[in-house]
Order: C-alpha cells, then sequence, then structure tokens
C-alpha cells in the first residue's frame, strides 16, 4: 500500500509541475507592505544589492495590484523583511552563446576585402610560442593576424586592422614588447611577459605544422572568397522567431568559430530565409550540420528554469505537530547601523504536538519527500548536457527562513494548511548560509574532528583529523555591466613547510539580471522541530578567461597576496590578504575552510568560517573605501567528487558539442564503497543516512549547551 502510494503520489507531483489553484474563498492575493525596505543584505556576497533590489520591485508591483483591489482579506500574501529574497522564476531574455566578443576592426578583417591597414614583423620563435600581440591588440581596438604560413628571415609578417592612430599605437606596443623579451638588452619589463626560449629543430617542426594548421583554420572564420565552388552546402534554418541570431552568436556570428575552424567548412547566414549557410566537403558540412544543431540545444540549456521545491522530514521517532508557527530568527550582525535595522526573519516551527506517534505516517511521508527530491535531481540533470559553464552542485546545512508567505490572523497555521502553502508557487522561502545559532556553530569543528566514525582527512598522508590543514579562501565580486565578475583564490600550508602555496584562482562571471550564480535546482529538506533544514541546489555562472578581463583586474588579480601571520592566526575581523582597494570592488567574502571526506563513500564535507565585507563607495586617495562588516558564522557543504568531475566537463564544453557523463542516479549517488545495495537508489538513501549523522552532531552540540530539547533524528 504504501509503494501504491508513494507511486501515485509521485506521478500526481510531476504532472501538476507547481500549478496550484487559488484556495476558494480567499479572495485576491495581496502582498503586506514593509515599512522600509531592509538595508541589510543576503550572506552570499554577489546577492546582497540584488535581493533589496527584487525584494523592492515585488513589492512595490505587488502593492499597485493591491491598490486596485475593492476587497481586503484576512489572509494575504506576505513579503518578509528578508536580507536574501529568492528571486521567483522568470522569462530570461537572450543571452550570448560565446564569451569572446569581437570588435569593428576584427568585423573588417572577417569580410575579407578590407587590406590591413598597417603591418608589423614578429620573430617567428616568439609568435610561435607567445599570442601576446593578440593582447595587445585587443587593449588598442585593433585585430592584428598573420595568414603566412611559412616564415621568411627569421619573422612572420601581421596585419593591422582598424583605425589607422589605433594601428600606429599597436605596432608601436608589439616593437616594445619584442624589444622587451627579444632584444639584445632585455628590459626589467620581461619578467611580466611569459617566458620564451630557443626552441630545438624538432620542437621547432612541431610548432611550425601547428601555426599551418591554425593560420588554415582561421581562414574559415572570414566569408569565402565569391568565386569558391563547394562540393556541399548545407542550410541550417534558425529556429527561434523570438531572437535574432546577432543577439544569441555576436555581430559577426562570432560564436560559431569553432564550428568553422574544427569542421573546416565557412557558415554564413541568409538573413532573407533565416538560415546559415555551411559549405566544405561533403564530409565537413554534415559534421558541420550536426555541431550546429548541438549549437542550439546550447542556447535552449540557457533557458531552462530550474525546478523549486520546498519539503519536509520528519525526524525518527518524533512526534508530529498540530500547527506550525513562524519565530524569529536573528541574522548574522553587521557593522553598519543601516543594516542592524533590518527586521528579523521568519523561521517556521511546529507547535502543538499531537500525542499519538504515527510512526508508520511520518516514515512513508518521508520516502515520499526524499523520492521527490531525488526525482527533481534526474530530471533536471538531462537538461545539462549541453550547458556552458561553472556548474556546481552541493548540500547545505541551514536554517529555513520564509521570504513571501501567506498570513494569517493568528499567525499560525494547522499543518495541512502549511503543507499546502508550502506548494504554492507564490510562496517563497531559501536556506541560510550560516547553520544557526552561533554560540552552537563556534563548537562544531571541535566536535567534527571527533567524528573519525564519520569523517576522515582527504589526504593520505594525514592520519589525525585535528592535523588537517584549513584552506584560506578569498573571493571578489567586481561590478561589471555584464555581470559582476567574482575571482575565486585558495591557498593551503605545503606539505611539510610554513609557507602558503596558492591550490586555485578562477574567474567566473554572475547572471547579469539578478547579480547571483543562476539556481537551476533549489530543493529543501526542512525539519520543523527546530527549523533547521538542508539546501540541495545546482549553480551556474559563465567562465571567463584571462583574454577576456579588463587589463585592470588582471593587473589586481596578479597583486593579490597572503598575508601568512593573519592566515596562521586565522583572527576574525582582519583581512587575511593585501590587495589594491582602487577598484570597482562590490564584496569580499573570507573564509577558513576545513575539508574532510566521508569514510567510505564519494562524497566530502566541508567546514568553513565565512565573513563578508560589502563595499558602499570605492576607496580614494583620501578616504578609504565604505563597506559594512558583517560577523563571522560556519557553515556545512556536503558535495560528492563524481559532481565535481562530471561538471568539470561543462566548464571546457566546445560550442557544438556535449558531455559524455551519464544522468543515471547510480552515476551520481553511487553506493558506499563495500556496499552491496545495487538498488537504483541504494546510493541516495545511504547519503540521506549520512546526513542524519551530520545533523545528529549539531543537534548534540545544542544539547550539550542547553538549548531546547529535540529529538534527533536517529533517536530512540
Amino acid at each position: 500500500m504504501a509503494d501504491y502510494e508513494l507511486k501515485n503520489r509521485l506521478e500526481w507531483d510531476q504532472d501538476l509541475q507547481a500549478q496550484h489553484k487559488q484556495p476558494a474563498g480567499d479572495g485576491e492575493w495581496t502582498v503586506a507592505q514593509n515599512s522600509r525596505s531592509s538595508p541589510a543584505p543576503g550572506r552570499a556576497p554577489p546577492t546582497r544589492q540584488h535581493h533589496q533590489n527584487q525584494a523592492s520591485r515585488t513589492n512595490g508591483s505587488q502593492a499597485r495590484r493591491t491598490a486596485r483591489s475593492e476587497r481586503v482579506t484576512t489572509r494575504r500574501w506576505q513579503a518578509t523583511h528578508s536580507r536574501n529574497l529568492i528571486q521567483k522564476p522568470t522569462r530570461r531574455g537572450p543571452e550570448r552563446l560565446g564569451s569572446e566578443t569581437g570588435n569593428t576592426a576584427e568585423a573588417e578583417w572577417r569580410t575579407g576585402t578590407v587590406p590591413a591597414i598597417d603591418h608589423v614583423k614578429i620573430p617567428n620563435d616568439l609568435c610561435l610560442q607567445d599570442k601576446h600581440y593578440e593582447q595587445i591588440a585587443r587593449e588598442h581596438d585593433t585585430f592584428v593576424f598573420s595568414n603566412q604560413k611559412h616564415e621568411y628571415g627569421g619573422s612572420r609578417t601581421f596585419g593591422i586592422w582598424g583605425d589607422r592612430k589605433q594601428a600606429a599605437k599597436t605596432r608601436e606596443a608589439i616593437a616594445d614588447w619584442i624589444d622587451a623579451v627579444w632584444g639584445p638588452s632585455k628590459t626589467n619589463r620581461a619578467s611580466t611577459f611569459a617566458k620564451v626560449v630557443s626552441l630545438t629543430p624538432k620542437l621547432r617542426e612541431r610548432e611550425e605544422m601547428r601555426w599551418i594548421r591554425e593560420v588554415t583554420k582561421q581562414l574559415y572564420r572570414q566569408h569565402p572568397p565569391p568565386d569558391t565552388v563547394f562540393q556541399s552546402v548545407g542550410n541550417f534554418h534558425w529556429p527561434s522567431d523570438e531572437y535574432t541570431p546577432e543577439e544569441i552568436l555576436g555581430a559577426s556570428y562570432e560564436a560559431l568559430d569553432p564550428i568553422r575552424m574544427e569542421c573546416s567548412c565557412y557558415v554564413v547566414y541568409r538573413g532573407e530565409h533565416r538560415t546559415f549557410r555551411i559549405m566544405g566537403l561533403t564530409k565537413d558540412v554534415l559534421k558541420g550540420m550536426a555541431m550546429m544543431r548541438k549549437c542550439f540545444y546550447q542556447i535552449a540549456a540557457r533557458q531552462v528554469t530550474g525546478p523549486r521545491k520546498y519539503l519536509l522530514h520528519w525526524p525518527k521517532a518524533s512526534k508530529m505537530p498540530a500547527r506550525v508557527s513562524m519565530t524569529a530568527y536573528e541574522y548574522p550582525s553587521a557593522s553598519s547601523p543601516k543594516a542592524l535595522e533590518a527586521q528579523a526573519g521568519k523561521s517556521p516551527r511546529g507547535m502543538d504536538y499531537e500525542d499519538d506517534e504515527d510512526f508508520d505516517l511520518q516514515s512513508i511521508q518521508n520516502d515520499i519527500n526524499y523520492a521527490k527530491a531525488i526525482t527533481s535531481i534526474l530530471n533536471t540533470l538531462p537538461k545539462l548536457h549541453y550547458y556552458r559553464g561553472n556548474l556546481q552542485m552541493r548540500l547545505r546545512l541551514g536554517m529555513f527562513l520564509v521570504d513571501q508567505f501567506r498570513s494569517t490572523e493568528d499567525g499560525t497555521y494547522s499543518l495541512p494548511e502549511y503543507e499546502a502553502m508550502i506548494r504554492e508557487s507564490q510562496f517563497i522561502g531559501h536556506v541560510t548560509q550560516e547553520v544557526g545559532e552561533k554560540h552552537v556553530e563556534s563548537l562544531l569543528l571541535q566536535k567534527f574532528q571527533e567524528a573519525e566514525d564519520l569523517i576522515a582527512p582527504k589526504d593520505c598522508m594525514i592520519h589525525n583529523l585535528n592535523d588537517v590543514q584549513p584552506v584560506i579562501g578569498i573571493t571578489f565580486t567586481f561590478a561589471d555591466t555584464r555581470g559582476d565578475l567574482c575571482l575565486t583564490q585558495e591557498w593551503q600550508l605545503g606539505y611539510g613547510s610554513e609557507d602558503f602555496d596558492r591550490c586555485s584562482e578562477k574567474w567566473s562571471r554572475l547572471d547579469p539580471e539578478t547579480g547571483t550564480p543562476r539556481t537551476l535546482l533549489d530543493v529543501s529538506l526542512t525539519n520543523l522541530i527546530d527549523g533547521q533544514a538542508w539546501q540541495i541546489d545546482i549553480l551556474a555562472s559563465d567562465p571567463v578567461g584571462p583574454t577576456s578581463l579588463p587589463k585592470s583586474l588582471s593587473k589586481f588579480a596578479a597583486s593579490v597576496k597572503i598575508l601568512p601571520a593573519a592566515a596562521r592566526s586565522q583572527a576574525v575581523d582582519r583581512p587575511f590578504v593585501a590587495y589594491n582597494p582602487f577598484t570597482s570592488l562590490k564584496s569580499i567574502q573570507q573564509r577558513v575552510s576545513y575539508r574532510f571526506v566521508i569514510s567510505g563513500t564519494d562524497y566530502n564535507l566541508e567546514l568553513s568560517r565565512f565573513q563578508d565585507k560589502t563595499f558602499t563607495s570605492p576607496a580614494s586617495t583620501t578616504k578609504p573605501a565604505e563597506h559594512t562588516l558583517y560577523e563571522a558564522r560556519w557553515a556545512i557543504n556536503v558535495s560528492g567528487t563524481c559532481w565535481e568531475s562530471n561538471f568539470a566537463e561543462n566548464e571546457v564544453l566546445q560550442i557544438g558539442e556535449s558531455t559524455t557523463w551519464a544522468h543515471d542516479a547510480l552515476t551520481w549517488f553511487p553506493g558506499d564503497m563495500g556496499s552491496e545495495s545495487q538498488s537504483l537508489d541504494g546510493g541516495w538513501q545511504q547519503l540521506l543516512e549520512k546526513l542524519e549523522r551530520i545533523e545528529d552532531i549539531v543537534k548534540n552540540v545544542k544539547a550539550s549547551l542547553g538549548g531546547d530539547s529535540i529529538i534527533g533524528m536517529n533517536a530512540d
């Protein structure tokens, strides 16, 4: 009977797709207006300003609808004073498929009819090893290219396209670069460029062949000569009436350059027929047509709106509440008086617990909600095979807070009413970045270091959990009109060393509409007994290559230096790095992360102390930047090694290609090492058991501090 109910509930849930009718008798839905807008932002640095703006836009539009209403009801939708108001899924505008954007000079070169305005010679060994001349051209808004397949006199001649004055400056800058790294008397500036060495005959031959192949491929980026005869011509119709190819692929359709170069085909758009013509050899045209089809799958993948589900889970051997109320939650404190004016958040909490213990009903409801969660994950993954970008799937333990909810006269709900409300499309909530209750968080590291039966060091050379060295991380967020840019850098003590080594550096671009990573999956499992919840999400951002960065930000990244004494002390409110403050910084997040592996599994546990700083004005030579500093808090995240390795394919996915990973449950939720379970959801159930144990450690810390009596998930 339980299996039958579970099966039918799941099918019903998938068919509805979270579309619920308005309850009869409630009249028109309205949103309660806040007396003042909350200046305090959200926990994730990129989200702070966006959440304030989004709350203002949401409240304003719904208030206008309220003013037109002739009836005022006692039940209405209310927006809280939340610093983390989550944006409702909306129709997305057109997005560029490729990150590289050509300039006017490159567009002139593409026509194949505009001659170069200037020329410059570059030594052969230098241009074979270093393409710094391309960066120089971009800085001067020009374009540099050589179709010379073989060297003459030890050098190659490059044409320069663009404005005549800028072309002259480009030629001079390239000449200065050549003198700095290749001239007879190298200057001190040579150390700022890539090291160039003399090539051996064998290496030179290999580089020459690579150069010839590259030049041949690059020529397909131009328009074909008018008298060219092709073996085959394929037509690919533009499938969208809503967006033009220029909006998605660029003014010169430069996003299709990888297809042109990979297939050795010319790709030209015919506007009168809304058709791309692919011209070349038959085998190359067939390959190009297949890549064009995948290219449009990649465009469609960017338009996917991720599912959002708010689910409940009940601790084992716990009583069911008859009603649910909203309790106050205090956000992390801030140094700014304006930020402190923010009202407390609201967290749902069970009350009026029933004496009758129906553990079978709890088990059935848990099974249904756990199945809904993994179904949402497995339904989302197939849509991401063609998604180009940085993807990250994680589980986070925090407090569940409501951002928009149906208000009642007495502020309480029966349990069925609350369950119906969280299924409504108007309902919005989120899980905090911090675990919750800072006095509990301060003891978490010690308690996890004692959990040797649950976790182990990631480094096989370390045997004691207390010997695990933290990873020092920092994320800078910069304002940019195309989407805020994020720089994440991490350091760790070298093995057997007292020096910090930089272990990673990554640039990414956030969603230009929201100022946050894009949410492709948002599922939470909330325990109404204490308000804690597991957040399951998939977040996406766009990778940014070094050539796409403004010169000032490239210099900023190179100038960031870790302060060893501060990093070792791990003092709160003290910066761990030195950086240039005269930039368009929006926020900084500083982290101290302890990373472990969950024993016998493919999953990792990260315990991090993080601290945010937001800026309201940039620094100047006369005064420092105005900022708000938030108190340091702790976060618990769980991730899978296979999740990271699979999504690594998406980060380097080429245009016209797809990922190779499978999207089944066994791939993404493998069973424990040595486990005999081979069922499709066996690994998922084992992961849930590990999450219960992690949550129990937090509950035990609360109990040791004399907190409220909370029945743990594994309580007898």
